[in-house]
């Protein structure tokens, strides 16, 4: 019998282990207006600039700005080594994460982000040449928003 339960436990354990080893990490829902950025402490308010950071044990850090995650990860507040995905909100999609690495973003006075950088993330180019188009503005890759980041904040 207790060879049984013991059996009937080590499965379960298994079972759980090989569901959590499938399980992706990525970003979750901001509970905007109640949780703080991780790097500057500001409230998260809008959605069109939010960025996470989740690490290998699935702890997920929330930013305010986009500038906020870069600096976060210039200063190695998170080991870079730790970090299992970084997500950026879609500016012409709130409540939509992407990749910050694939994103295109795009630089503008017009563009109000809650720390001054005035950086809104879009999914692909052409949605990001639309928007430039219509105001005007640079173009970052994400190695760049770090780059201009680490010089200019």
């Amino acid at each position: 019998m207790a060879m049984k339960w013991r059996s009937s436990i080590l499965g379960m354990a298994v079972v759980c282990m090989v569901l959590l080893a499938a399980c992706s990490p990525g970003p979750r829902d901001i509970d905007l207006g109640k949780e703080e950025c991780a790097h500057c402490k500001m409230t998260v308010t809008d959605a069109r600039f939010a960025a996470q950071l989740v690490t290998n044990t699935g702890k997920i850090h929330v930013y305010d700005a986009v500038e906020c995650m870069a600096a976060a990860v210039n200063d190695n507040t998170v080991l870079e080594e730790d970090i299992n995905s970084i997500w950026v909100m879609r500016h012409d999609a709130p409540g939509t994460f992407i990749d910050a690495a694939k994103a295109w973003y795009l630089r503008h006075e017009d563009i109000r982000s809650p720390m001054g950088m005035n950086l809104a993330a879009f999914e692909t180019k052409t949605k990001y040449a639309s928007e430039q188009q219509r105001i005007g503005g640079e173009l970052y890759r994400w190695t760049g928003v770090r780059l201009l980041v680490a010089k200019e904040w």
